[in-house]
């Protein structure tokens, strides 16, 4: 059997119980990653921790724990709680906070896919909660849409290094893409 990518791993997830948490405890528990789950509603928590024992038995061990993280003792206490039951953690997945819409834009510039050159637009936010897996390679940008500001939480499979990342102008001709505003 091979070993799981995230095997080993520990990670607290934020805004677990529903839409995009709820999809990242999903990839992140099929990755082999032993999980703390919170979010506001622990009886949503309750049935996110079901349907991942369900998909995934009982390889992992999955916690939950009801928690606002705008309130600070409650984020203490949840911190504690997942020292106490798995001994530390590798890794944060703070999802609490998406709020507003936002267009990702993904343009591939790797010369052996079977994909390069190819544009995509993803649409998503509050209507449309995705969780998009990027390969390294891909030029990438976000741009906000609608009436208000938005929050987007980016969890890295790797902790990040700087010296990996290339910065492109987004208004480059050789990413055949117009982030100009456009109307109807």
């Amino acid at each position: 059997m091979t070993q799981k990518i995230l095997s080993g791993k520990i990670a607290i997830i934020t805004g677990a119980n529903q839409g995009l948490g709820r999809e990242i405890s999903k990839s992140f528990v099929s990755a082999g990653a032993d999980v703390m789950l919170c979010a506001r509603n622990f009886r949503m928590l309750e049935e996110t921790k079901q349907e991942l024992n369900k998909l995934f038995g009982n390889e992992q061990e999955i916690y939950i724990k009801k928690c606002d993280v705008s309130n600070e003792k409650e984020v203490n206490a949840l911190v504690v709680e997942t020292f106490d039951k798995l001994g530390g953690f590798h890794i944060l997945a703070n999802n609490a906070v998406i709020y507003g819409n936002a267009k990702l834009v993904m343009y591939d510039q790797r010369e052996d896919s079977p994909t390069h050159d190819v544009l995509q637009e993803v649409f998503l936010g509050e209507s449309n909660y995705v969780l998009v897996q990027m390969p390294p390679g891909i030029a990438n940008g976000y741009k906000a849409y609608g009436d208000k500001m938005v929050i987007l939480a980016n969890c890295a499979s790797e902790p990040h290094d700087p010296d990996e990342i290339i910065r492109i102008d987004p208004f480059t001709k050789d990413i055949p893409y117009d982030w100009g505003l456009k109307h109807g």
